[in-house]
């Protein structure tokens, strides 16, 4: 199955699928919930010039978003968490199954090299003290003079580089934010059990590559099956992205659309069908204006 539509419908088709035509059909922290589900993730972004990115994205579809609605969704419900998806994103607490470091050997986004080693077993009997006394610490209350060439730059403290690469590792979560401050705590004190001690959800990197495929599809709304940017972070070979492509495609989870004056085609997830039907027979709502934010899933 595929579909012939023209540019102006493969842009309303976006801009539906993204929730940024028509009434706002999210409210509230319920809204924020619901679509972060419906797209599996959005990117944060510490920069905050009018707001943090993941603020202006939520606030151009949630009625009465506000910031403090975000921080209690992450750092007190914990019904979302910050974890490496594309980049630093914000997922539902649900997806540490899918993304957790130890969820594949070799994951963790800073491996165990030398200097990174040193550093933890160096500091953890330390860190594991201050968590265990307080319930989370940061890089600040941790007091070493030693510093280390990290993939930030080539001036970073000792408690960093620890706290960092037991992050990246899964053993850590960010407990919360005070401004650009983060303060660490033990995955397993805040992850929910049914998620923490779940087996590996994945039998192969192909499993994987295909969850991985459907959800960069569903978190844009249509893409081309092609290197770039909306598969950054997934670490796919090419090979094994285009077998997951042509798998997810004979089980009809994905369609093939073909785009008037474009050469390649683009996909979206079988789900999404409903949201083309509105964009061919014109019902995707009226036009209305919203801030964009630089990192959009739009973009």
């Amino acid at each position: 199955m595929k579909y012939c539509i023209t540019k102006d419908q493969a842009g309303r088709f976006l801009l539906s699928r993204q929730r940024l035509t028509g009434e706002r059909r999210y409210e509230g922290t319920g809204g924020i919930l619901e679509y972060i589900y419906s797209v599996g993730c959005i990117q944060f972004d510490p920069v905050d010039v009018c707001g943090k990115n993941a603020e202006i994205l939520l606030h151009s579809r949630v009625q009465g978003f506000e910031k403090a609605m975000l921080n209690e969704l992450l750092y007190t419900n914990r019904q979302l968490i910050e974890c490496f998806d594309k980049n630093l994103c914000i997922v539902p607490v649900r997806d540490w199954l899918y993304l957790r470091p130890s969820a594949e050997p070799g994951d963790a986004k800073a491996a165990y090299d030398q200097r990174a080693k040193q550093a933890v077993e160096e500091l953890r009997p330390l860190i594991c003290r201050q968590i265990e006394q307080h319930g989370c610490v940061s890089a600040r209350e941790i007091q070493t003079d030693k510093r280390i060439q990290w993939y930030w730059g080539n001036n970073t403290s000792y408690a960093r580089a620890a706290l960092e690469t037991m992050y990246f590792s899964g053993e850590l979560i960010i407990h919360h934010r005070q401004g650009n401050i983060k303060s660490y705590a033990f995955a397993k004190d805040h992850i929910p059990a049914m998620y923490y001690n779940a087996p590996p959800p994945f039998d192969s990197a192909q499993q994987r590559a295909q969850w991985q495929v459907l959800r960069r599809i569903g978190a844009v709304g249509m893409l081309y099956n092609r290197a770039g940017g909306g598969f950054l972070g997934t670490k796919m070979c090419a090979a094994d992205r285009r077998k997951a492509f042509d798998i997810l495609l004979e089980q009809n989870r994905i369609i093939q659309v073909d785009i008037d004056g474009i050469d390649q085609p683009v996909y979206i997830c079988g789900a999404d069908q409903p949201v083309l039907y509105r964009v061919l027979s014109d019902q995707t709502g009226q036009p209305r204006a919203e801030f964009i934010a630089p990192l959009d899933n739009l973009l």
